[in-house]
């Protein structure tokens, strides 16, 4: 039986996200401060007035159908509007447009501070959101509305529906204390490395890849003394007291290296480069204030990129 959707309200939008959000029923209703059976009676509303079955429930908890994978993108999208509609109408002089961006560790601390710095330079009136985490965390915002686009690497599983533009290729260094062994040394090699304890990010990332991909191009293994870490927090304050070796995108460390916090070994390969860029939906397109901003930011990239080669050939 086909239906108008009509009698769609925001309560069951509201509901629904909020089931997808927690995964089963019982912590949404706890959520929303509402009994289950609310709940379920909203959901069962909602599948009713659209004639389709958004969610399957099991053991583990609630999956989406496909029918319920594309409701659940236009509704993210439908309450995130209706949320600035009622700001703009409570307080329409303070409304300003606002630019939502994801950034990878990759790039919060290097390009992406100074690209908004320009971006406000120009636009003191409009807002901006920095929300940084893991890809998978990142791309989840983007693809329900949340995000405008994310800044960094791209990992290349489960990538349906985004579409990833290069910008540049962040070498990925090895960094210590100041006081390290290993500064001593005129060169360091895979070797050098595996004898101490190395700090890398876990297994199925990008950055993980291509370390992995070096050390085993080397003839050597990785060592046995090595620490999976996704926080930078934890990798910082740990190199920093221990003779431990951080393999990380420069410019994840890059505020490190500015203070003298940590010092970079004079380690260089071309297996350790990662690509950098913008990802972001196929199927919503840029706002005049995203293209400004992605502008402003491929220009902070040129101006990386010829730093670097100046660095690098300094004649």
């Amino acid at each position: 039986m086909t239906t108008s959707g009509r009698n769609v309200t925001l309560r069951h939008m509201r509901v629904f996200m909020e089931i997808v959000r927690q995964g089963n029923l019982q912590r949404a209703s706890q959520a929303l401060n509402i009994t289950q059976s609310a709940v379920s009676k909203s959901l069962r509303e909602l599948e009713q007035e659209l004639g389709v079955v958004l969610l399957k429930r099991g053991r583990k908890g609630t999956t989406l159908t496909p029918a319920g994978e594309a409701f659940h993108e236009h509704a993210a999208q439908s309450l995130v509007t209706f949320s600035r509609a009622i700001t703009a109408a409570r307080d329409p002089g303070q409304e300003r447009e606002v630019l939502r961006i994801g950034a990878l560790p990759t790039v919060a601390g290097s390009v992406v501070p100074r690209a908004v710095a320009a971006l406000k330079a120009r636009r003191r009136d409009v807002g901006v959101q920095i929300m940084t985490g893991p890809y998978e965390f990142l791309a989840g915002l983007l693809r329900g509305g949340e995000q405008d686009f994310i800044v960094g690497g791209m990992i290349k599983r489960d990538n349906v529906g985004l579409s990833f533009e290069p910008l540049y290729e962040e070498e990925i260094v090895a960094v210590v204390h100041a006081a390290h062994p290993l500064c001593a040394e005129p060169a360091v090699t895979a070797l050098g490395l595996s004898r101490y304890p190395i700090v890398v990010p876990p297994e199925g990332t990008t950055v993980r890849g291509l370390v992995d991909d070096y050390f085993l191009a080397s003839g050597v293994g990785i060592g046995s003394d090595w620490t999976e870490a996704l926080s930078d927090l934890f990798s910082r304050v740990y190199t920093r007291d221990q003779d431990a070796v951080w393999l990380a995108p420069r410019g994840t460390v890059e505020f490190d290296l500015d203070q003298g916090t940590l010092v970079r070994l004079p380690l260089h390969s071309r297996l350790l480069r990662v690509p950098v860029g913008v990802t972001f939906r196929t199927d919503t397109a840029f706002s005049p204030l995203g293209l400004a901003f992605l502008e402003l930011l491929r220009g902070e990239v040129r101006l990386r990129v010829r730093a670097d080669a100046l660095i690098d050939d300094p004649s």
